[in-house]
């Protein structure tokens, strides 16, 4: 019982860090991509000169024209691993097992398509921010590859113990 609660008491916590984020506006919810993206960068630029590659010196014009081209990609690769997370906790919090594996996935994926319409709603009060059903559908496109992976696991943990189990 106790895990039991502890897995929702999870699943609810990263339901207050999605919230959380949506809660920040144009301004600032941009501002930390980009910031996270050009820090990025720059330390891997910093890597690549310390082991003896010189020629990697972009400019800030050249910084600002990368950090612009990736700032899309990555807040939408964000999206799917924020979703991808919230699949998992759910995945984990319904006790998946074999008897009803195929039921926890369909209602983890509504669950998930559910939250990220409302969240999608929520970012429409915000100063800046607008609600973009394509992020909805990369949200469930997330959430359905923590199913996988999540299906991946428990298989490979029930073929660790039945190879355990026969020697």
């Amino acid at each position: 019982m106790f895990k039991k609660l502890i897995n929702w008491l999870l699943v609810i916590i990263w339901l207050i860090v999605i919230f959380t984020f949506s809660t920040k506006d144009s301004i600032e919810s941009d501002g930390q991509s980009k910031g996270l993206i050009e820090n990025t960068v720059s330390g891997t630029i910093t890597v690549t000169d310390n082991i003896g590659i010189t020629d990697i010196n972009p400019t800030e014009e050249d910084m600002s024209v990368i950090v612009e081209n990736l700032n899309m990609p990555i807040r939408k690769c964000a999206h799917t691993l924020i979703y991808l997370i919230l699949a998992v906790l759910v995945l984990n919090a319904l006790e998946t097992n074999k008897e009803n594996f195929k039921r926890n996935i369909v209602i983890t994926l509504i669950f998930c398509f559910l939250y990220a319409c409302t969240d999608e709603i929520h970012q429409t009060f915000i100063d800046g921010r607008t609600g973009q059903f394509i992020d909805c559908i990369i949200d469930t496109l997330g959430a359905s590859l923590g199913c996988c992976l999540f299906f991946m696991f428990l298989d490979y943990k029930l073929k660790i113990k039945t190879s355990i189990k026969q020697k």
